[in-house]
């Protein structure tokens, strides 16, 4: 058992956390491990469950010992989150269009958001009271293992469908790869939620990594760092590996920027300071060399891009090419090279047009999480086609389904605990600020609202927010 504390103690101005017996601990991480690794695999909606519930009950012992945090002013994100269900179930009883569909939404996806709310806030807990080096170290390495886990599922996968180690075998279609819509299909934007993290993770380690030397000599501390950079490093490529065998876009784009973000830190501290300046200009090279390869490799087989400009400004005009209303059943416009637009980017940029002009429109939402933009504008548009679902802004889609309203409330507790991250203690800050980045990041061009993205959104920002409670730097 770890050592306990019988009440809260006031250290200059912040709450001192109570520590969480190990047990406890432990089994919340075997839960958050299970739930990550399984969060987006069809049909395991009973595991996800119970992996829920455990946790979330678990997690009530570390919110009531330390309750008293929750009268103190830097508790607000838990209010303004607590803001955000009340003002769900606001809108529900007086403001929802499709009362019927919100009902159902209301059990399907945001009952297990605030299960997941519960879970979230009290592993937080638990993580950020954690004072022994050792304890704290094993409960990184799983929290990372499991991160990693939906990578490492998919490359797993691959190498057993190519019959890389196992030759002649039937592959169960479990197993399975898949690019198009099948039993034991992924969405791509699931990827991008799932996979963007680990590599975000990644880089910030790598970027911490970049301000420690290492112990002089051949010996246990010096190879461990570069045993850290090479861990991170695989994490890095196999994650860029499922977005290109996915073809996916906007995961190259984000992964490219966030590379690009550490490559400038490292070249600025490189200039800036002689410490550590050949290792941080071999991992410049390092970064550049795998993003240039991964970027080239996609580039070669995605034509979009080619012309991207071109159909950009074509999909800008959504009132004279008005094709984005029936989703491909009336053809596509041309671009000024004569050709048709692509259509990806074409649909995409037009339904981000549309949506923004109705969500101006309907500054409170329509109140369904999904497909919002379609009953939207069905109400504008008439003529519009019913197999429109999303603007693929998983932001703007959710200020079309909660309003504006509850979009302050998601964004303003993420910000925080971002902003927040600068000032506890590792290895939660790298965590805590890189996965928020990613996720950021990856809402504003996937289509990400949807039961389990945003579940899983809400469960990072509480997971955060949690952490930043209690491991406030002393």
């Amino acid at each position: 058992m770890i050592n306990m504390r019988d009440d809260q103690i006031k250290l200059t101005g912040r709450w001192a956390a109570n520590e969480i017996p190990s047990w406890i601990l432990l089994i919340q991480c075997i839960a958050f491990t299970v739930l990550y690794a399984s969060w987006i695999l069809p049909h395991t909606v009973a595991v996800r469950n119970i992996a829920l519930v455990v946790g979330s009950v678990l997690s009530i012992y570390p919110i009531y010992l330390n309750r008293q945090i929750f009268l103190s002013k830097k508790a607000y994100p838990v209010w303004l989150m607590l803001g955000l269900f009340i003002w769900i179930a606001i809108h529900f009883l007086l403001i929802a269009k499709n009362k019927n569909i919100q009902y159902l939404e209301l059990n399907r996806i945001w009952k297990y958001v605030l299960i997941g709310f519960i879970f979230a806030l009290g592993f937080g807990f638990s993580l950020g009271s954690i004072r022994k080096d050792s304890i704290k170290f094993n409960a990184w390495i799983v929290i990372f293992t499991a991160i990693m886990l939906p990578t490492l599922i998919y490359v797993f996968k691959y190498f057993i469908n190519t019959q890389v180690f196992i030759g002649g075998l039937v592959i169960p279609d479990y197993l399975k790869t898949y690019r198009t819509e099948d039993v034991f299909y992924i969405p791509k934007s699931d990827y991008v939620a799932f996979v963007l993290p680990s590599i975000s993770l990644a880089l910030g380690c790598i970027k911490t990594l970049s301000k420690q030397e290492p112990i002089q000599g051949f010996n246990f501390s010096y190879k461990s760092i570069w045993l850290k950079y090479l861990i991170y490093g695989i994490a890095i490529s196999s994650s860029l590996f499922v977005f290109y065998q996915q073809n996916i876009k906007n995961g190259m784009v984000y992964a490219a920027i966030l590379g690009m973000g550490l490559v400038s830190w490292l070249a600025i501290s490189a200039v800036s300071s002689k410490k550590n300046r050949y290792r941080n200009v071999i991992f410049c090279i390092l970064t550049v060399s795998i993003l240039s390869y991964a970027g080239h490799a996609h580039l070669q087989r995605e034509d979009t891009w080619k012309t991207l400009a071109a159909d950009i400004s074509v999909a800008a005009q959504i009132n004279k090419y008005q094709e984005w209303k029936y989703a491909g059943d009336k053809g596509y416009p041309s671009n000024q090279y004569g050709s048709r637009v692509q259509i990806s980017t074409y649909e995409r940029v037009a339904w981000l047009l549309a949506g923004a002009s109705l969500a101006l429109k309907n500054p409170l939402g329509y109140g369904l999480v999904e497909d919002s933009f379609r009953f939207l504008a069905q109400m504008h548009w008439p003529e519009v086609s019913p197999n429109l679902s999303h603007t693929h802004s998983g932001w703007l889609d959710l200020i079309l389904a909660i309003g504006f309203p509850g979009f302050f409330f998601v964004i303003a507790c993420l910000l925080t605990a971002m902003w927040r991250s600068m000032q506890i203690l590792q290895p939660w800050r790298d965590m805590v600020f890189w996965c928020l980045l990613a996720n950021l990041l990856l809402w504003c061009t996937t289509e990400v609202s949807s039961t389990i993205s945003l579940m899983s959104l809400i469960f990072w920002i509480n997971l955060a927010t949690g952490i930043t409670l209690m491991n406030d730097r002393k």
